[in-house]
């Protein structure tokens, strides 16, 4: 993965790039962006660090950020937060 690609992404597309990999085994392909399994540990560790600028910019820190984390459903913290 280029370093360069990196800073375009959002948590939300490294997020979408994740769990595609994850769920297919083999690749996430969008216009421009081709990443594979073997991106998989840089896109962990650019999760971590949008996250914690995202903390940094928050008034409220980590708390107002869902846990990404493996194991993590999304979904029950929409129903936590009367989304769902």
């Amino acid at each position: 993965m280029s370093t360069g690609l990196t800073s375009t992404l959002t948590l939300t597309e490294v997020e979408t790039a994740i769990r595609a990999i994850l769920t297919t085994g083999i690749s996430y392909t969008r216009p421009g962006l081709s990443l594979t399994r073997s991106d998989l540990n840089s896109l962990r560790e650019l999760r971590k660090t949008l996250i914690r600028e995202a903390a940094k910019s928050s008034d409220e820190g980590m708390s107002s950020i869902p846990d990404f984390s493996a194991g993590s459903g999304v979904e029950s913290e929409a129903d936590e937060w009367g989304a769902g």
